[in-house]
């Protein structure tokens, strides 16, 4: 299977035909609204053909609030600005 966004993000992924997902979340202490995501994006990234962002993890005290209008669009904008400043696998 080849999907057509393939051809723009090949797969990473060491085997063949898979795909590899990296899971980010907030951690339970942190009191910065997006770091853990950008930390997440930065260090995991690289190794993802995609990247989740997690935000309804009910033991991870504030994140649902996360979930509003205001606070899940400066989320989505700096994990797009991140994601973006990853380096791209040309190889494909």
């Amino acid at each position: 299977f080849k999907s057509t966004w393939s051809f723009f993000f090949p797969p990473i992924s060491p085997q063949p035909r898979s795909l590899l997902g990296v899971n980010l979340g907030k951690n339970k202490t942190s009191t910065k609204e997006t770091e853990d995501y950008e930390i997440g994006i930065e260090k995991l990234g690289k190794y993802a053909d995609y990247l989740v962002i997690n935000i309804s993890s009910p033991n991870t005290p504030g994140l649902r609030n996360l979930q509003q209008n205001e606070p899940i669009r400066r989320l989505l904008k700096v994990g797009i600005q991140k994601r973006d400043e990853l380096p791209r696998d040309s190889s494909g």
